[in-house]
């Protein structure tokens, strides 16, 4: 679904791969709206206000914001998180995600049942965001359309909205069967044989 070179294929594309994740339906679901953006939006006036006025538990990655920005967010209540946490845990507490579009965090939550807000800001990330928007798993917008008006309800409704959460939920295993064995040592066996020469054990690498 994210393959932008799908026509040009001889062969199917390997399986997703996101390292430590197990895809497949969440056991429990979390209470938080995990955020996860970068390139532009840290520095973004909308996205700031938007993060005040979501009224929701809020916890966040947001790389290269502005330290007056952090202490205002961090007084309002949302938790930073300083280092990327694993997608397992966020998988665990959110009750959504509002994210770049990132197309191993958007399978992810499709896997796990999440609805999921996308605001993206380059190609790839538009096809993510295209694909959960038309089959009705989130919403997506061009980050540099994206109002904080915007931003607010479609987080609100992805958080809210049990239509929309029981959707994912009920389409979670068909997303599953996209993930796949661990490809890394594939890949690697194959970029040595192109370049000729042995390869290596991981512990010798």
């Amino acid at each position: 679904a994210f393959d932008k070179n799908a026509a040009l294929r001889e062969t199917p594309a390997m399986p997703a791969h996101v390292r430590g994740f197990e895809p497949g339906p969440r056991a429990v679901s979390g209470d938080e709206v995990f955020v996860y953006l970068q390139g532009f939006a840290p520095h973004s006036p909308a996205v700031m206000a938007a993060l005040l006025s979501l009224r929701r538990s809020t916890r966040a990655h947001i790389p290269d914001l502005y330290p007056d920005d952090r202490a205002v967010l961090g007084a309002a209540g949302v938790i930073l998180e300083e280092e990327v946490l694993p997608i397992g845990k966020i998988m665990e507490r959110s009750g959504c995600v509002l994210h770049h579009g990132g197309v191993g965090l958007a399978s992810a939550c499709l896997s796990a049942g999440l609805p999921q807000v996308i605001l993206s800001n380059q190609a790839d990330h538009r096809r993510s965001g295209d694909f959960v928007a038309r089959e009705g798993l989130g919403e997506h917008c061009a980050f540099s359309k994206a109002t904080t008006a915007w931003i607010v309800e479609a987080t609100r409704r992805a958080y809210d909205d049990d239509a929309l959460r029981s959707e994912c939920r009920a389409r979670a295993a068909e997303f599953a069967s996209w993930f796949g064995h661990d490809p890394t040592e594939r890949v690697a066996r194959e970029a040595c044989r192109l370049i000729g020469i042995d390869q290596r054990s991981p512990e010798v690498a």
